[in-house]
């Protein structure tokens, strides 16, 4: 049974009065939809804004909104077109498509891949997907990779459909994005697609457009029995929702934490720091318990919906109002007054407090309802005038009266026609005519012609199609005397009505005007039959006259002369009628196409019109009976149809049914443009028009009427406080709270809340109601939708981890981290598996709820951050934490060698030392903030903590200054080590040579020797002798090098001898020194470096023996 889904009340449809619709505010707005469920979003909000708001022509049948415009991004459009509903989406200018049938091909060709930039971070060698032709599979990163590869594309449809909407606008603009994120299409593309349209606002200066981000939370998905029946896709909606929302709450941070987003989409690029969204909008389906609600995703959409239009809808601004105020009612003052708000809130955690939570309840009063119940009772009263079907004695009467009998057809076609060749008189009473006398056949011809003339004549006037379906004012053929008749004597009259009259021209059972139509073709073609069946007759006829004639004499002449004129006109007669039956057999052929086109083409569209508007408004009346509602799941109808149904009965009974089916048959046939397409959108309107004119006493009535019905009062005083009581406080205050399933260690008391009630424009009682209870932070906003009282309660400053279900989100995720595809970015050089910080602050500590690999990272990370504050790289001053970032470029050292030359380390030493201590003095950093805004006092160390762990740039900083400290520390060090082993050497070597010059080491002739007794026997160590490496070379060399390779004991033994004779010197040992001296000539050390002029340690021996006569000079001074 076929209805209309805009005037079908279960489907959302119904009487639209365009009176009742509001104003729009003078902004430009675009609504984008990303996956399935940005489809759903969008098509709702499409048909309330189609419900609600005026467009922008008023006597456009369909309505048009050029400052709102629809647009949404998607992998499937299986089910785009199925049905002609208004909030449909149209496919050629609402839709831009990122499927892509060759996906595996494209995934499998790595070196396309390879070369293309804007792709690095696809991980498409462990992605598994066949088909991306009807959605994403549910990967995120196919999801990302469909809407990317058409980049481009989409920037210049963002591009135009911006414009188009901004065209003439002088308001502010407004995007709003709806989105899953637990899918793969929505969830793949919702940051990007944000980026992209922040980079095409910046391209068209327009970056001050507010955008608002309303992100369906995986709970919502979850609540539709289908997915969480299905514990695979529970699984992947649970981990993909996770994914999706760590990304987020990094991005919606990013500044605070250092951060940049940067994505090559191939024409262009985007750098950024700034926010995804300006608003950000969670939706939950369940509530604080835990508990999922019932058509919790039907609630998440409306309350998305319904809050967008609010917003679009104009606000009529009461007189006297402060200035100051007036922002707070546009959808811009809104989102400054929560920033504000957001920014009051003291924290005990660090982590992102950018998330908004939306709770509503309304107030409506059914006018819509209202209106489309009357209707339902008028087609009631209309009976059954469907069902009217005529008679064979009403179809013959409608052919008499018609003058459409075949006889009366006839004579219609052969008016003017005589059928007797006209001969002249003279040719009559002439005596010379013979046999095929030109004279008589001329007058024969021109006789035919004439006939012919006037059949052709006739045939077209009688034959003149409709130029419309416009009554006539003369009825000059056929047809538009038949559809005059139909309309005035048959579809106006209640007897008979236009299904009738339908009825009438090609009704079943053959008792129709095309079914007499076919007999006259068939008793025309019986009639030619039986003409031509006379040909022969005829034609003997004339041939025996000329041959009389030819044998004629002057006695019988007269006679054969009549005779074969009378066969002559016999002759051309029988033609003549041939070609009158040929004439009717098209012309009835072209006459029954006409009264089919009539039929097919006006009175049974008709008949289907009223038919499917009869089914419709039946369904109506059964729906609206039932006490069933299809508005949102938190609407609350002020009065319902049951309540007044007695006085909406006793209107329509008030009516007569015959008058009201005149006037819309006349409304039917005067608009008939309207409705001969079948367009629902233009029926829709015209039927709207019908009823609401028909019961303007009822469809004009304001909310505040039927709430003086309702309330039983017409006193204002009562009735405000009876709106201010039983409805606002009531029913709305106390069901306007957010659906959020809020974890129970989070405190709602620390968050910004207020309230925003929309009320009619012009209902005084209603406004006093509202600002009688309106509290300190909350907006009354009176705008032009006039059936509602609208609340809406913001909760701004949530954090994600106020969020129960990220804990559910949390260990499906981790329990498989590898999995491919989840995140935005998986290759090159940025994973998000790794990189990104779990939304759960370090100092949130919940009771069974331990993730080994977090935990394990947060300790890496508190390590850290210890670390640097200790080195003065984390800091704090009035202004806040930071981290310093030194701008020195740190030296390296050049000295790789274990012997460096001395005075070159000592230098190095200085230099990385005067590094050291100036690298981080305020002059030579950089400073980094550390955020900890918005700490409560007392728990700043907390939130700089938590922070520090959610902010994987300033970590990667804090890193690098690390490094670098640790890195010239061990430079230093190492540095150090060396120069106090230069310093350890020289040491040894100023005792070894006074040991020498003591005479404790003895120089002999060909060898060196140390005497020492051990256990009561003497023994003497060889400290050189020839066998040794340099012991022939350069023998005093050779000493020291076996000298510093002694064990302890002994090189303690010359060490205390050494001192004991320096200590108590003697002119004999002092006289050693002299007998030494006299030997080191300069001509015995050029003998030794001369030995050694090959050598590799040439110059580090010939320091040792410049330095032994240096030493040898300083000590014969010393002790002379």
């Amino acid at each position: 049974m076929a209805t209309y889904d805009r005037l079908s009340v279960s489907a959302g449809g119904g009487i639209m009065n365009d009176m009742k619709k509001s104003d729009r505010q003078d902004d430009a707005t675009l609504c984008i939809g990303l996956g399935g469920t940005g489809k759903d979003a969008l098509k709702k909000l499409k048909k309330e804004v189609y419900r609600r708001l005026k467009p922008d022509d008023p006597e456009s049948p369909v309505p048009f909104y050029g400052s709102i415009r629809f647009l949404l991004i998607d992998s499937d459009d299986a089910d785009l077109g199925i049905t002609q509903d208004i909030s449909s989406i149209d496919k050629a200018t609402e839709y831009f498509d990122i499927s892509n049938n060759e996906i595996v091909k494209t995934f499998r060709s790595k070196e396309i891949i390879a070369v293309r930039k804007e792709l690095s971070w696809l991980n498409h060698e462990h992605i598994g997907i066949q088909n991306a032709g009807h959605g994403a599979g549910g990967i995120r990163q196919v999801g990302r990779f469909l809407l990317i590869d058409k980049a481009a594309l989409f920037k210049a449809k963002l591009t135009a459909l911006i414009q188009d909407a901004i065209q003439g606008v002088t308001g502010d603009l407004n995007i709003h994005l709806f989105s899953g994120l637990s899918g793969g299409t929505g969830s793949g593309t919702f940051l990007d697609v944000c980026y992209i349209v922040r980079h095409v606002l910046e391209t068209l200066g327009r970056d001050s457009a507010q955008i608002s981000g309303y992100f369906f939370l995986p709970d919502v998905n979850l609540s539709v029995p289908s997915i969480i029946g299905s514990p695979l896709t529970a699984n992947y909606v649970r981990c993909n929702g996770y994914a999706a929302l760590k990304e987020l709450d990094y991005m919606m941070g990013l500044e605070e934490a250092q951060g940049k987003f940067v994505q090559n989409y191939g024409s262009f690029e985007v750098s950024t720091s700034r926010t995804p969204v300006d608003l950000c909008y969670l939706i939950s389906a369940t509530t604080a318990g835990g508990v999922v609600m019932k058509d919790g995703y039907e609630y998440g959409l409306s309350v998305a919906v319904d809050y967008v239009i609010s917003f679009l809808s104009k606000v009529t601004l009461p007189d006297g109002l402060d200035p100051a105020q007036v922002g707070s009612m546009t959808l811009k003052g809104h989102i400054s007054n929560l920033a504000q708000a957001k920014n009051n809130i003291k924290k005990i955690h660090g982590a992102s407090f950018e998330y908004n939570i939306i709770g509503a309840a309304n107030a409506e009063m059914p006018l819509s309802d209202i209106a489309t119940y009357l209707g339902a009772k008028l087609f009631e009263r209309f009976g059954d005038i469907s069902d009217h079907v005529p008679t064979e004695k009403d179809l013959m009467a409608f052919v008499s009266a018609n003058q459409l009998t075949f006889e009366q057809l006839m004579q219609q076609l052969t008016k003017g026609v005589v059928y007797k060749v006209p001969y002249p008189h003279n040719l009559v009473k002439g005596s010379d005519i013979t046999p095929g006398d030109r004279r008589v056949i001329s007058c024969a011809d021109t006789w035919t012609a004439n006939a012919l003339g006037f059949l052709e004549e006739n045939r077209k006037k009688m034959l003149e199609p409709l130029k419309d379906y416009n009554i006539p004012d003369q009825s000059t053929s056929l047809i538009s005397r038949i559809f005059s008749n139909l309309y005035l004597n048959f579809a106006m009259d209640f007897a008979t009505g236009p299904f009738f009259a339908m009825r009438l021209l090609g009704g079943q059972n053959n008792k129709n005007l095309i079914h007499v139509i076919d007999g006259y073709i068939q008793n025309n073609e019986e009639r030619l039959a039986a003409e031509l069946r006379q040909e022969p007759i005829r034609r003997q006829a004339l041939d025996t006259a000329e041959q009389a004639l030819a044998k004629s004499n002057f006695i019988n002449r007269k006679k054969h002369t009549e005779e074969y004129l009378e066969a002559v006109n016999h002759w051309y007669v029988h033609l003549a009628v041939i070609d009158r039956h040929n004439y009717m057999k098209n012309f009835l052929r072209e006459f029954r196409d006409q009264v089919v086109k009539l039929n097919n083409g006006f009175f049974l569209v008709m008949s289907i019109v009223l038919d499917t508007l009869k089914n419709t408004f039946s369904e109506n009346s059964r729906h609206l009976m039932s006490g069933k509602t299809s508005k949102s799941v938190y609407t609350w109808q002020i009065l319902t149809i049951r309540d007044i149904k007695d006085q909406l009965d006793e209107t329509v009974m008030q009516l007569d049914p015959d008058q009201e089916m005149k006037k819309l048959v006349l409304k039917l046939f005067k608009q008939w443009p309207d409705w001969i397409s079948q367009d629902e959108n233009k029926i829709t309107r015209l039927v709207s028009e019908y009823i609401t004119q028909e019961f303007l006493t009822i469809t004009n009535k304001e909310m505040t009427d039927y709430l003086k019905i309702k309330f039983e009062t017409t006193d204002s005083t009562r009735l405000m406080e009876r709106i201010k009581t039983e409805i606002i406080q009531k029913k709305l205050s106390r069901n306007a709270d957010p659906l959020f399933w809020k974890n129970g260690l989070f405190d709602l008391s620390d968050i910004a809340k207020s309230n925003t009630i929309s009320i009619p424009f012009n209902a005084a009682e209603i406004i006093q109601a509202a600002e009688a209870v309106r509290q300190e932070g909350d907006t009354v906003r009176r705008t032009g939708l006039t059936d509602r009282i609208f609340m809406m309660r913001f909760y701004s400053g949530i954090p994600l981890y106020a969020y129960q279900g990220l804990a559910e989100l949390e260990k499906a995720y981790e329990a498989n981290t590898a999995e491919a595809g989840r995140h935005l970015y998986e290759a090159g050089d940025m994973d998000w598996r790794e990189y990104l910080p779990s939304p759960y602050p370090d100092s949130f500590k919940m009771d069974g709820h331990l993730i080994p690999r977090i935990t394990k990272r947060n300790q890496r990370l508190a390590e850290e951050l210890d670390a640097a504050r200790k080195a003065g790289i984390v800091c704090s001053d009035a202004a806040g934490w930071y981290v310093k970032c030194t701008k020195l470029a740190i030296p390296s050292s050049d000295l790789e060698n274990e012997e460096p030359d001395p005075i070159r380390l000592e230098e190095m030493l200085d230099i990385l030392k005067a590094a050291r201590k100036q690298m981080y003095q305020d002059n030579n950093i950089d400073r980094i903030t550390l955020s900890t805004k918005g700490a409560r006092e007392g728990s700043e160390e907390t939130v700089l903590r938590d922070n520090y762990f959610r902010y994987p740039e300033v970590e990667k900083k804090v890193r690098e200054q690390l490094a670098k400290i640790n890195a010239l520390d061990q430079e230093i060090a190492r540095l150090e080590k060396i120069s106090a082993s230069i310093v350890s050497e020289k040491d040894k070597q100023e005792l070894f040579f006074h040991a020498v010059f003591t005479g404790i080491i003895r120089l002999e002739r060909s060898k060196t020797t140390f005497t020492y007794e051990q256990f009561g026997i003497e023994e003497i160590l060889d400290l050189q002798n020839s066998a040794m490496p340099y012991g022939s070379k350069a023998p005093l060399y050779q000493a020291f090098l076996t000298y510093k390779g002694l064990e302890e004991d002994l090189a303690e033994r010359i060490h205390k001898q050494t001192v004991n004779a320096l200590d108590n010197m003697t002119d004999e040992i002092y006289l050693i020194s002299g007998t030494i001296q006299a030997r080191y000539t300069s001509d015995f050390l050029k003998m030794i470096l001369s030995r050694i002029a090959a050598d590799p340690k040439r110059k580090e021996i010939q320091t040792f023996y410049n330095e032994f006569i240096q030493a040898l000079q300083n000590y014969r001074i010393t002790y002379q």
